[in-house]
């Protein structure tokens, strides 16, 4: 994981800290001048994977307030970039504080610029930043920070003044609804200074003159006054900074408002330096005074990250995939060994039942065509019968009629329809006086012959067959 760095710049010089997870530690210090810069060039070359944010605790800055009509997207990046031209803040380190919008209904936007006006204070430190590529993930304000120092004090009042110390001085900043109105350093104020809160309460006062006057704060309303101190100092503040009708003056516990921002190592002075670096490195979305091309680096670094998440999450999806694949892989090839044990133990199966079957009388060949033949006889569903009840009915009518023979022949295999041939062969007696044998046809006159021969048109289907045709011959009746 990169290393965070937290940049503390003043005008004596520049000090590097490290935090992890609230805990900060101090690593080096580098003065103002040109040894002081090549230390620090030396010291981002032995830490090429940190990450640095630069806070600035500058006496040089300035506020305009400034309002803007109700404006979207292009047309109010437009205006407000025409409002800094016309300030001549002569800075590229700029940034823009909506305030909301103003009372009484408008839609008018409030807007606070700010500007840090030396930027040859700056100009060494990022240039060795940009030079080394180091990430640089934005330049802020210590004035920025009394936002996020003023939400934990519970709770906010509407308007406030609050005064803290720090390497760089003595630092009073008005705020208004929780949102910076105005900031001022005086320099040379630290918690070892003779005398500080005294000096603290005369430069409150100015201040709070001057406020006054822009109308950021109301006369004879006793607007707070929030000293962060430690808890050995208080009793002194109340001593040295007397209430009045325009200001009351309310010391906070420096080491419990720290512990109650995450600070793991509360300071044991009133110096709020390592808690304004805390909440440098833990507030999100402060404030930007690096102009675009100092985050270049950073915009990289973040592309890098996305490209490495995207790349990862494709990866895992991937691996996913890959494994659901193996295993169904795996499951098929399971399911076709379990196939293919069961087709070997069928086959052997049928083996053994062919092997314990005996042998045929005759070839299979053989018995496949008389098994066919006998399917092709099947499909008749009756033999002669029929036509021999009928034929006995006839003769029966017909005593003259003598029935010599009767040839009954199934059809071949080639014949399309299950027909029966039958021929029959009779003589006609009619005087019952013996006569020799006539013709196999009867006389068409006679009416034996008529029924028999519509006796004879009778084709019933028949299922069985004979090699050799019947004969049948009926006795002639007694005399």
């Amino acid at each position: 994981m990169a290393e965070r760095h937290l940049l503390y710049l003043t005008h004596a010089g520049l000090q590097a800290w490290s935090w992890n997870k609230g805990t900060l530690k101090e690593i080096a210090r580098f003065a103002s001048d040109d040894d002081g810069i090549k230390a620090f060039s030396a010291h981002l070359t032995r830490h090429p994977q940190a990450r640095c944010t630069l806070v600035a605790d500058l006496a040089d800055e300035a506020f305009h307030l400034e309002t803007l009509p109700f404006l979207r997207g292009r047309d109010r990046s437009q205006l407000i970039a025409r409002r800094q031209a016309q300030l001549h803040l002569d800075t590229p380190y700029v940034a823009q504080l909506p305030l909301g919008r103003e009372a009484g209904g408008s839609r008018n936007e409030r807007l606070l610029i700010a500007a840090l006006t030396r930027p040859a204070t700056l100009r060494p430190w990022l240039a060795e930043l940009g030079r080394t590529e180091t990430v640089l993930t934005g330049v802020h304000s210590v004035a920025q920070l009394g936002t996020a120092l003023l939400r934990q004090a519970k709770p906010a009042p509407p308007r406030a003044l609050l005064v803290h110390t720090s390497p760089a001085g003595l630092r009073i900043s008005c705020f208004e609804h929780g949102l910076l109105r105005f900031s001022r350093l005086v320099p040379g104020l630290g918690p070892s200074t003779t005398g500080l809160w005294q000096t603290c309460r005369d430069e409150v006062q100015r201040t709070a003159q001057y406020l006054f006057g822009q109308r950021a704060l109301d006369r004879g309303n006793a607007t707070p006054v929030l000293v962060l101190a430690h808890p050995d100092q208080h009793a002194a503040i109340h001593m040295a900074c007397p209430d009045s009708p325009d200001l009351g003056f309310a010391p906070l516990n420096l080491p419990e408002l720290a512990a109650r921002c995450g600070l793991q190592t509360p300071p044991d002075n009133s110096d709020c330096l390592s808690l304004l670096l805390h909440l440098a490195a833990r507030t999100p979305r402060q404030p930007q005074f690096a102009p675009g091309g100092e985050l270049q680096q950073q915009r990289l670094t973040r592309a890098g990250t996305a490209i490495g998440i995207a790349a990862a999450s494709l990866l895992s999806a991937s691996l996913v995939i890959a494994a659901k694949n193996v295993i169904e892989t795996r499951q098929l090839d399971q399911q076709t060994a379990a196939m293919l044990a069961v087709r070997l133990t069928e086959e052997s199966h049928i083996a053994a039942l062919i092997a314990s079957t005996p042998t045929l009388p005759l070839p299979r060949e053989t018995l496949q065509a008389d098994l066919a033949r006998l399917d092709t006889l099947q499909h008749f569903v009756g033999g002669p019968q029929p036509f021999l009840h009928q034929l006995a009915n006839v003769l029966d009518r017909q005593p003259g009629i003598e029935l010599l023979q009767i040839d009954w022949s199934a059809p071949g295999p080639s014949t399309a329809a299950p027909l029966q041939h039958i021929n029959s062969k009779s003589s006609c007696r009619p005087d019952r006086s013996p006569r020799p044998a006539a013709s196999s046809t009867p006389c068409a006159s006679c009416p034996a012959r008529r029924s028999m021969m519509n006796g004879c048109r009778a084709t019933p289907t028949a299922t069985r067959s004979s090699a050799r045709p019947a004969q049948l011959q009926r006795p002639t009746p007694a005399g």
